[in-house]
């Protein structure tokens, strides 16, 4: 048994995403849409899976000043959640990363995903967010970061442990 992790990443141009899952866990990356249409879009998914669940997890980045317009990586999203939404209808949808200035209404009108961070994770504003086609996480915090920074951290607690289960 290792306890180092799988690593799967997309760089971009701005900073890049990545999701870490334990090595003893099955994880497959996903290209959903082709993404030759979306290269400056940082978002990468990837389905973790055991013989009790099955979760589809997209990190994203999406930066204060895009190349892209916001209406496209919108509608970008939309179609990767529909797209994952069919193909794998009993899977549970979460996407997380920074969202920066996207508006949270916006995302949840065009995917049907539900927000689960509720307060600011930098001075004001909710920049780190976490959105989720089933309600799975008992909880979710905001939490000071271990490092000297300013953006605070998100802790979700899905309740159970790491034992094949959410």
């Amino acid at each position: 048994m290792s306890d180092s992790p799988n690593l799967t990443s997309i760089a971009g141009t701005t900073g890049g995403v990545a999701i870490y899952v334990h090595a003893d866990t099955d994880v497959v990356a996903r290209q959903v849409l082709n993404s030759d249409n979306n290269s400056d879009c940082e978002l990468l998914w990837v389905s973790v899976q055991s013989t009790k669940y099955d979760v589809i997890i997209g990190a994203i980045y999406h930066p204060p000043e895009p190349k892209y317009r916001t209406s496209d990586l919108l509608d970008y999203i939309e179609n990767c959640v529909e797209k994952l939404a069919t193909c794998s209808p009993d899977s549970t949808i979460i996407l997380a990363g920074d969202l920066n200035g996207l508006p949270e209404q916006d995302l949840v009108i065009k995917t049907g995903l539900t927000p689960t961070v509720k307060e600011p994770t930098r001075g004001n504003d909710c920049l780190y967010r976490i959105f989720v086609s089933k309600l799975c996480y008992t909880d979710v915090k905001v939490v000071n970061s271990a490092i000297k920074c300013d953006y605070k951290a998100i802790i979700a607690y899905s309740g159970v442990t790491n034992q094949g289960q959410l």
